[in-house]
């Protein structure tokens, strides 16, 4: 399947797509569960049409939550959620699997004003959380799948993929710029002026 502009990322999805356990430990580790091809946005009560989104695209994959991953049509990804969450969330398919190989705590979570504009106070939320989201793994899928951080490590070398040291400075920080820089992607009602919420929440 054909779906991003580099040959890079479609033969790392091919890959993927074409390995059942690789798609399984990839929902389980990035939260990332892959659509057989890709379709049209989810659409809500709050978001009736396609019309409304700032940056056209198609879903190729969804998390746990309903919310979905998106295609931009600048080749970037995006993300929608099935409440008020829209935004940019990488520029490239690469860097969307490090983002989620490498937040055990879910990216989403560190997704705050506060925490983009304190690297410091960031640094101490990764500390505190990163833990929490590997127990949380360890609960769910420690029987069937084993230790966490070997799981990453086997993922990474699969599909070469970076495993970082330090995700506030590096992934985290990434995501930060990414995130906020123009044009973003939202979804706006021009009947009743609605719009979704900057996917960086503030708090």
């Amino acid at each position: 399947m054909k779906l991003f502009s580099s040959e890079r990322e479609n033969a790392m999805l091919s890959v993927i797509m074409g390995d059942d356990t690789l798609v399984k430990k990839i929902g389980m580790i990035c939260g990332i569960d892959f659509y057989p091809k890709p379709q049209p946005l989810f659409l809500t009560y709050d978001r009736p049409t396609l019309e409304g989104y700032s940056i056209k695209g198609v879903a190729f994959a969804k998390d746990g939550g309903g919310g979905e991953y998106v295609l931009l049509s600048d080749g970037t990804i995006g993300y929608s959620g099935q409440e008020t969450e829209c935004g940019r969330i990488a520029e490239n398919f690469v860097e969307l699997l490090e983002l989620g190989l490498n937040c055990a705590y879910n990216w989403y979570n560190y997704s705050k004003t506060r925490l983009m504009n304190n690297l410091d106070l960031l640094h101490k939320e990764v500390m505190k959380y990163e833990p929490i989201g590997k127990q949380q793994f360890i609960d769910a899928y420690g029987d069937e799948i084993g230790d966490v951080d070997e799981l990453r490590k086997d993922l990474a070398r699969t599909l070469n993929l970076k495993i970082s040291d330090d995700i506030d400075k590096d992934i985290l920080t990434r995501y930060f710029i990414t995130a906020t820089r123009e044009p973003l992607y939202f979804w706006e009602n021009s009947e009743t002026q609605n719009r979704s919420d900057d996917l960086v929440q503030k708090e």
